[in-house]
């Protein structure tokens, strides 16, 4: 009986760790996509032109959301950027 949860932990671990590998991919191309220097120029060109909190919240959903039809993975690190930068 303890060979068969084993067997059943060693399969579910490695699908695990593959499903956990494509998910790093998609944040690492992400990241890469938000940081080259014209998407981040473009991102500092956004972030400055809310006036007041409520405005850059409503942008950073707003773009965060655009942003995350084309790359899930895009979409969580543009929100993130946006959010650190200083207006």
């Amino acid at each position: 009986m303890e060979w068969l949860f084993v067997n059943a932990f060693y399969r579910g671990l490695w699908s695990l760790l593959a499903f956990a590998m494509q998910m790093s991919l998609i944040l690492v191309t992400g990241f890469a996509i938000a940081y080259h220097p014209i998407v981040y120029r473009g991102l500092a060109w956004l972030a400055r032109k809310p006036k007041t909190t409520k405005q850059a919240a409503a942008l950073t959903a707003a773009v965060a959301l655009i942003v995350s039809w084309i790359h899930w993975g895009l979409g969580l690190i543009v929100e993130a950027v946006l959010a650190r930068l200083k207006v």
